[in-house]
């Protein structure tokens, strides 16, 4: 049994689910997806195991074609506007919601943690926050490199990276960046059951972890984490492991768009 055939969250053997035929496109054939049977989390086996160099040279081909597109054949739930995705700027209003109401703590540095182009980090910095870019694919001016990247944070913020992680251990390491009295804020999708169907919007070539309630409520628990913020119109998770109280405060009286569980908040069923 190799790693790619182990469940990364529950550790019981992953068996074939079904297929996918890219025909080609992004140097991508048929990729095998394998689905564990005891919390659901399915991944595509054939992505994990591509070379590091294969892996990087699919993701650099595959996002760089999105840029400057104003729509994604591949995905029809991806749109862009005048200044970036709209989701992120939706992320940028809730994030700073919550941190004029004292639930993301101030006293660390924030990370924006495969940030991309930086469109989110931007607008929260434009608001005053303490943050910071860090991509694994992109350097330059404003952005952390790896060495400097290792430090704790009071907010992990990562959107859209989840699902392009390959390994436990690559998981790991974004969630460890989160200081014990902080905050992991993270979009990604989430499904009650994945379906096996191979037509799914959701199976792009740079996506290799599918995540259901049960593999979330899992990794939760792992992680250490005690109660969480869902909020729909942004389709963002904020985990804390402090600080409850105040959470609890905020949802007496907050907008109807939020839900709170001492759990994981699985509200895709």
């Amino acid at each position: 049994m190799t790693i790619q055939e182990i469940c990364i969250v529950c550790k019981n053997q992953l068996k074939p689910f079904f297929e996918k035929d890219f025909d080609g496109q992004w140097s991508l054939n048929k990729v095998e997806y394998w689905k564990c049977s005891c919390c659901g989390l399915t991944i595509a086996k054939t992505l994990c195991e591509l070379s590091q160099r294969e892996w990087e040279e699919l993701n650099n081909s595959y996002h760089m074609s999105l840029f400057d597109l104003t729509s994604n054949s591949l995905d029809p739930r991806w749109s862009w506007h005048s200044r970036g995705i709209q989701r992120l700027y939706t992320q940028a209003q809730i994030i700073d919601l919550l941190f004029q109401q004292g639930l993301l703590p101030k006293r660390l540095f924030w990370i924006d943690y495969g940030c991309g182009d930086g469109l989110l980090a931007d607008d929260l910095a434009q608001r005053k926050l303490p943050i910071y870019k860090f991509d694994p694919y992109i350097q330059g001016d404003g952005f952390l490199t790896k060495i400097e990247l290792e430090q704790l944070y009071s907010v992990v913020i990562t959107t859209g990276v989840f699902e392009h992680v390959r390994t436990r251990d690559g998981l790991d390491k974004i969630v460890h960046l989160v200081a014990e009295d902080g905050v992991l804020a993270f979009h990604t999708l989430v499904c009650e059951v994945i379906p096996k169907d191979p037509n799914w919007f959701y199976l792009l070539p740079g996506h290799c972890i599918l995540f259901t309630n049960a593999s979330m409520q899992k990794l939760f628990e792992q992680w250490g984490f005690v109660a969480s913020l869902y909020h729909v119109p942004s389709r963002m998770w904020f985990w804390f492991r402090e600080n409850i109280d105040a959470v609890e405060r905020f949802m007496e009286n907050c907008p109807k768009d939020f839900c709170m569980r001492n759990a994981f908040v699985d509200y895709w069923k």
